[in-house]
């Protein structure tokens, strides 16, 4: 849940971003998944594999869909944490 959570969270950012007019950017992506990507009791291993493994499938929807960010009409659905 808390990678699935963290990347919900990067393509909302990175969506906003776009819309509020920022250059989307390879290095503010890095910054977004830097922010986003937690896993609370992770290895500093299996939290960098974490935000490699973001960046490259964040990076992928990017360059496959980025001609077609101006139509999106809502970001991600946020995630609500229960508890």
């Amino acid at each position: 849940m808390g990678y699935g959570n963290s990347v919900h969270n990067i393509l909302t950012e990175l969506h906003r971003s776009f819309w509020e007019g920022k250059p989307l950017s390879d290095e503010l992506l890095k910054e977004i998944v830097e922010r986003q990507v937690l896993c609370s009791g992770a290895s500093q291993d299996s939290l960098s594999a974490s935000k490699n493994t973001a960046h490259k499938t964040t990076q992928k929807y990017f360059d496959e869909n980025k001609a077609e960010f101006e139509n999106i009409t809502y970001a991600e659905k946020e995630i609500q944490q229960i508890w």
